[in-house]
This record gives C-alpha cells, sequence and structure tokens, in this order.
C-alpha cells in the first residue's frame, strides 16, 4: 500500500519541528475548538470525549452545553494556578485537562501532582462534577499517579483518521475531513524505537524459558514497532 500511495514524512518533521511540543499543542487546541474555522464544530471534540468514554463531556456537548477550549493558556482563577496546560476543555459540569509530550518528561518532578491538585481545586470551587486529567505522549508511558487515562499520538490519530472518514461519506471534499487527516498526519511522528529495541533485546535474552508476561511483552513490541505502517 505505502509503495502504491506514498509515505510522506509528518508535516512537522518536513519544518524540522519533530520534537518540539508547542505546534502540536496548538494544532490539537485548534481542532477541538468549535470556534475555530475547521467547519466541524464540536464533532472532533466529541469524537474525542467519546473515544475517552468521558460520557459526561459527551452528553454536555451533544445538549449544547457551553465549552471552552483553552490551550496554552492559564488555568481560570479557580484552580489557583499560574501555569499554563497545553489544553483544558470546560463546560458546565466538566473538565478536561490534557498533557501533551513528544519526547520530554515533566517540567519539574511535581508538575503532573500540580496540575492534578489544580483540576481538583477548579472542580470544587466551580461545582464541576466530572474531571478527567489525560497524558498524551508519542510512545507509552505510566499514568501519572492520580490521573485518569493516557493514549499515544497514534490513538489520538486514529481517533481523528475515524471521523475524517464519517464527514467524507457525508460530504466528500469537505475542508473539514483534510484538517482531520492533516492534524493525524501530524500527530504520527517520527516513532522513537530505542526504547522498545532495547526491551527486545531483554526480551530475547530469556527466550531460552520465556515466561507469559515476555510474550505479552514481546507481542506489543511488535504492535509498537509495526506502527508506522497503520496511518
Amino acid at each position: 500500500m505505502a509503495e502504491r500511495r506514498g509515505r510522506p514524512p509528518p508535516v512537522f518533521t518536513i519544518i524540522r519541528r519533530q520534537d518540539d511540543e508547542l505546534p502540536l499543542n496548538r494544532l490539537l487546541a485548534w481542532l477541538l475548538d468549535p470556534q475555530e474555522r475547521h467547519g466541524l464544530g464540536r464533532r472532533p471534540l466529541l469524537a474525542l470525549a467519546r473515544a475517552l468514554q468521558f460520557d459526561a463531556l459527551a452528553d454536555d456537548l451533544v445538549a449544547g452545553d457551553p465549552v471552552e477550549v483553552r490551550g496554552e493558556a492559564r488555568w481560570p482563577a479557580d484552580a489557583g494556578s499560574a501555569d499554563e496546560p497545553d489544553l483544558l476543555v470546560l463546560t458546565t459540569r466538566c473538565a478536561l485537562l490534557v498533557e501533551n509530550k513528544v519526547w520530554s518528561s515533566e517540567s519539574g518532578g511535581s508538575q503532573y501532582a500540580d496540575y492534578r491538585d489544580a483540576l481538583a481545586l477548579l472542580a470544587s470551587a466551580s461545582d464541576r462534577e466530572y474531571t478527567r486529567a489525560l497524558l498524551v505522549a508519542r510512545n507509552r508511558r505510566a499514568v501519572p499517579e492520580g490521573w485518569t487515562g493516557f493514549r499515544t499520538h497514534r490513538e489520538l490519530a486514529a481517533t481523528f483518521v475515524a471521523l475524517a472518514s464519517e464527514v467524507d461519506r457525508e460530504a466528500p471534499g469537505h475542508w473539514g475531513s483534510i484538517a482531520l487527516r492533516l492534524v493525524a498526519h501530524a500527530l504520527c511522528g517520527e516513532p522513537d524505537l530505542r526504547w522498545a529495541l532495547q526491551e527486545a533485546r531483554e526480551v530475547l535474552l530469556r527466550l531460552e524459558r520465556p515466561t507469559p508476561s515476555d510474550l505479552t511483552r514481546a507481542e506489543r513490541l511488535l504492535v509498537d514497532l509495526s506502527a508506522a505502517e497503520e496511518l
């Protein structure tokens, strides 16, 4: 398939910004903000809420509840924090915090804890009943303590590609489909496979007597190492 259709490098790789989180943050905030001029309204944000099984947020979006998307902006005053999270989505009942990582670790050892505390304070001060703190990154990472989830960039990309296919069926040639695929392609940056290769080496060294855990890890590594073919 790739030989017939081509496989262009992600746009941020072309402009040598593949290790920079800021343009990716801004692109995500643009796509998820219903007020932006992508012609998709709430659909990208609704698709994300459903992919995360954040039912309360999805219900608010369907009901037409006011929604605010803050990209690289300071927390509302109620959170008691001067930090600028990568993405914050607010409805009357819900708050979704998204922290995006490419290769870097947290900005200081307490970043995840500070963000978790700010989200909790925001929820209590504004009577928001439902909150989620989501970490997204290019490669797999542990879920920070007290956070509610993790997604890889490729998993987010798959959500947007699926929505693009829906838009294509409903309105062929709609600009929104192109926008969704553009963001999905940008998310699929060049993978850093060094960690996976090292883990694969450790598994191979134990293949004389592999354990069920070894086989599970080996299967996951095969999936990760072949991920570049998926999108």
